[in-house]
């Protein structure tokens, strides 16, 4: 008799109730289902068998240990003591000398990497590798290349423009130097290896600097005594004389100049640098210039000291109503320039800004000039010396120099600040001073054709026409504060104030004696005036500037 499985209760009183025809299919059904459950049961078995051969690495299991004999554990225990003594010696500073010299450790087992997707078969003859999750012991910093221009981004060796406003190069700071306010240790820098000069310069592009200014200056100025007067007699001494030159302060006017930097960077991180600066502003004059259609009465005041005359002022007519005709002209003129050239050595770093000690060389030149020329026709038959008709051409000119050669030292600041920035310099110069002082005077007589010259004129005579130079020790002060707006690609537009001072400056008026005195005898044998001795002053120039300022 066969017996039938039957699932459970309810199947068994079905199969019982099966009419004959139908048990058929009904065994055919069971029959499948004994048939899967057998090989259900064969695949676990197996898989079961087969893990025993086959590791699979997963990504969440621990450290794989293998096992080991009890005699390897042991040694790994005395592997694992000798170790740990070891290393609290070496924390407590104690020289190792206990561990046993017939001990030999066991090396190190090498790793093979394996990914979270492959099996690994084992290989009989070796050992079975050890996983372990190691952690480098340093981390190594980006580089940043050499060829790399300041105030570019720079990734793998291309450059994708320039940066935001404000984002410039870290230059020392970022590279190599200590950070903080004193982003190097010194003046020399010693503790900053990329801050060293190269000791030549390059032509590399992103090394180069520079500016260029349009400047409007304004100078001190310099204040002449009367030179030419009006009125009934011209006389200073009279009280409706007026001063028609002179009398007042002359070149103060505003003039324009230019002004040039070039400077190059002497090392790659953009710390020292040497730039050069030329400049200077336009000429300044002064123009006067009158005839007897202008004034009926034109004279050039003096105070008379002659020999035998008693002292007191007197005046030359050049136009007076029935005496003479003539014409007077006063010009003046003033320039001055400079120049110098500068290493520039990093000071003080930090707060987005740099402070710098610069030294080199200065140079100024300052320089005046003044000319009074007259001309006056007699026309006074009562005189017979001049006689009627002579003409008489009265020329003074007076040139002050004065020539700067010396050593500068200052400092000099920069703060960015987004798209604005700001530089300031504060220097000063000091060296020689040469000055020179040249006086000449001449009077032109012609009658009738002939002419007498002269080497003498009115305010310039034998006294003190020989050439003056001397040397003495000055100085120049400058000042230089400038705002910057980074308009452009590569340049900032720069608006700023700039002053300039020279001491100990000989100016025209110091080469004119004070009270005009004048000796007219030939040769003077009383007062020797006018007299050789000249006055100096401190001269300044000082204005607006407006420029580019260009970085590679």
């Amino acid at each position: 008799m066969t017996t039938w499985p039957i699932a459970n209760a309810a199947e068994f009183n079905d199969a019982r109730t099966v009419p004959p025809a139908d048990r058929s299919a009904v065994a055919t059904r069971w029959v499948r289902r004994g048939v899967m459950a057998l090989a259900t049961v064969a695949v676990f078995h197996a898989t079961a068998a087969n893990a025993q051969g086959i590791r699979m690495k997963k990504p969440d299991r621990g450290t794989y240990q293998p096992p080991v004999s009890d005699a390897v554990a042991a040694d790994d225990d005395r592997y694992r003591e000798v170790d740990d003594a070891r290393y609290h010696r070496s924390k407590a500073g104690l020289v190792d000398a206990s561990i046993d010299p017939g001990m030999t450790v066991a090396p190190e087992p090498q790793l093979r990497p394996v990914s979270h997707a492959q099996s690994v078969a084992p290989d009989p003859p070796s050992p079975i590798p050890m996983v372990s999750e190691s952690v480098p012991s340093s981390i190594t910093s980006p580089t940043v290349s050499a060829d790399a221009i300041a105030g570019e981004v720079f990734y793998d060796g291309q450059y994708y423009g320039e940066p935001a406003c404000g984002i410039e190069s870290t230059a020392c700071d970022a590279l190599t130097c200590d950070s903080g306010i004193a982003g190097c240790d010194s003046l020399t820098c010693d503790g900053c290896s990329a801050c060293r000069p190269t000791g030549y310069i390059v032509r590399a592009p992103h090394r180069w600097f520079g500016s260029i200014d349009l400047l409007s200056m304004w100078r001190k100025g310099d204040r002449l005594p009367p030179l030419v007067t009006t009125g009934s007699t011209g006389n200073l001494d009279d009280a409706d004389t007026t001063v028609l030159a002179g009398d007042r302060t002359v070149f103060e006017g505003a003039t324009m100049g230019g002004r040039l930097m070039i400077g190059t960077w002497l090392d790659e991180a953009q710390c020292r640098s040497l730039r050069f600066r030329a400049w200077a502003v336009g000429e300044d004059t002064y123009n006067f210039s009158a005839d007897e259609s202008d004034f009926d009465v034109l004279t050039r005041p003096f105070f008379n000291v002659s020999d035998g005359d008693t002292p007191g002022n007197e005046t030359l007519q050049i136009a007076f109503p029935d005496v003479a005709f003539g014409s007077v002209s006063v010009n003046g003129s003033s320039n001055v320039a400079g120049a110098d050239i500068a290493v520039y050595q990093p000071w003080m770093r930090g707060f987005a800004g740099r402070v710098d000690v610069l030294y080199g060389y200065q140079y100024m030149r300052f320089d005046e000039s003044l000319r009074i020329h007259s001309s006056s026709t007699s026309i006074d038959p009562n005189v017979t010396l001049p006689p009627i008709g002579s003409i008489i051409d009265v020329t003074d000119t007076f040139d002050a120099e004065n020539e700067f050669h010396g050593g500068q030292i200052g400092l000099a600041t920069s703060h960015t600040s987004g798209c604005w920035s700001f530089r300031s310099l504060f220097k000063f110069g000091f060296g020689s001073l040469q000055r020179g002082a040249r006086r000449s005077g001449t009077t032109v007589t012609s009658v009738d054709g002939n002419q007498s010259i002269i080497n003498e004129g009115l305010l310039v005579r034998s006294t003190n026409s020989s050439p003056l130079d001397d040397n003495t020790f000055g100085w120049i002060p400058e000042m230089d504060l400038s705002l910057g707006w980074h308009r452009f690609p590569r340049f900032d537009v720069k608006f700023g104030y700039h002053l300039i001072a020279m001491t100990d400056a000989l100016q025209v008026s110091g080469m004119i004696d004070p009270d005009l005195a004048v000796n007219s005898a030939i040769p003077p044998t009383g007062q020797q005036s006018p007299a050789l001795a000249i006055r100096t002053d401190t001269i300044y120039v000082h204005g607006i500037h407006l420029g580019l300022h260009y970085s590679y």
